[in-house]
C-alpha cells in the first residue's frame, strides 16, 4: 500500500507538471499573439491607405518608411522567439567549455561604446583578471549582452553603470548596477515573464521586444545559476552566481 501510494503521488506530480508545461506554453504563444497583433494591424491599414491613395496616406514615402519600421521591430521579436524555441528545444544541448569570463566581459564597454557615448554615461568596470566559467559560450554571452544592453536603455543620461566580477568561495560572480532608476517592488518578480515591461505602453522607442530578461533567465537557469535583481540606494543591481 506505501508503495502504490508512492507512485500515485509521483503520477499525480508528473500530471501537475505536464499541466504546468502547458500551461507556459499556452500563454507563450497567447502573448506571441498579441504582440504581433498590433503592427501586423498598423501594417496592414498603412498598405490598404497607400493602396487606395486615401488622405495622408498619399504621401507614401512617408508610410513605406514607417512601415519598414515596424517591420524591422517585428523582425527583431521573430528573432528573440526563435531564440527561444531553439533553447527550449530538448534536441539542443549546452555546447559547455571552459570559458574565459573575464575575456568575455571586458569586450561589453566596446560592443556598445557608442550608445554609452551618446547617453554621457560613466562606465565603471572592476573585473578579476583569468575569472573563469564552465558553459555554452554563445548562450551565456546572449545573456550577458542582453543585461548590458537593458542597463544602457534604462539609464538616464549622465548616470553611471557598475559591472563587476570576481571570485568567491569556488563561485564566479557577476554583478551590473545601472544607476538614476528604480523599478517598483510590485513590479521586479514580473520582470522575467514573457513580453512583460515596466513601460506598459509598449513604446518601442524606450523599451525592447520584452524577451531580453526572459531569455537570460532561461539561460542561467540552463546553466543552474542563481541570479537576483534588486533595488538599491543608488539604482537597480542585477546578480549572477555559477
Amino acid at each position: 500500500m506505501a508503495d502504490l501510494k508512492s507512485a500515485n503521488e509521483k503520477l499525480q506530480a508528473d500530471i501537475e507538471r505536464e499541466r504546468a508545461l502547458e500551461q507556459a506554453q499556452l500563454d507563450f504563444f497567447s502573448a506571441v499573439s498579441h504582440e504581433l497583433k498590433t503592427p501586423i494591424t498598423v501594417i496592414k491599414g498603412q498598405t490598404e491607405g497607400m493602396i487606395l491613395n486615401i488622405g495622408d496616406y498619399q504621401d507614401r514615402n512617408k508610410y513605406l518608411m514607417r512601415s519598414l519600421e515596424i517591420i524591422n521591430t517585428m523582425e527583431g521579436i521573430v528573432q528573440e522567439i526563435l531564440t527561444v524555441s531553439r533553447m527550449k528545444s530538448s534536441k539542443v544541448g549546452l555546447k559547455k567549455e571552459n570559458i574565459q569570463f573575464s575575456d568575455m566581459l571586458k569586450q561589453e564597454y566596446a560592443l556598445f561604446e557608442d550608445l554609452i557615448i551618446q547617453k554621457g554615461i560613466d562606465w565603471k568596470e572592476n573585473i578579476t583578471p583569468d575569472l573563469c566559467v564552465v558553459g555554452d559560450k554563445a548562450l551565456l554571452q546572449k545573456a550577458i549582452n542582453n543585461l548590458v544592453s537593458n542597463a544602457i536603455a534604462y539609464s538616464p543620461e549622465g548616470s553611471t553603470i557598475y559591472l563587476t566580477a570576481f571570485a568567491e568561495e569556488g563561485t564566479a560572480r557577476f554583478l551590473l548596477e545601472n544607476t538614476g532608476v528604480h523599478i517598483p517592488d510590485s513590479e521586479l518578480p514580473k520582470l522575467f515573464d514573457a513580453f512583460y515591461r515596466v513601460e506598459h505602453s509598449r513604446n518601442k522607442r524606450t523599451g525592447g521586444s520584452g524577451l531580453g530578461l526572459y531569455i537570460v533567465k532561461t539561460i542561467l537557469e540552463q546553466h543552474q545559476a542563481e541570479y537576483s535583481i534588486e533595488n538599491t540606494k543608488r539604482g537597480v543591481l542585477f546578480t549572477i552566481r555559477f
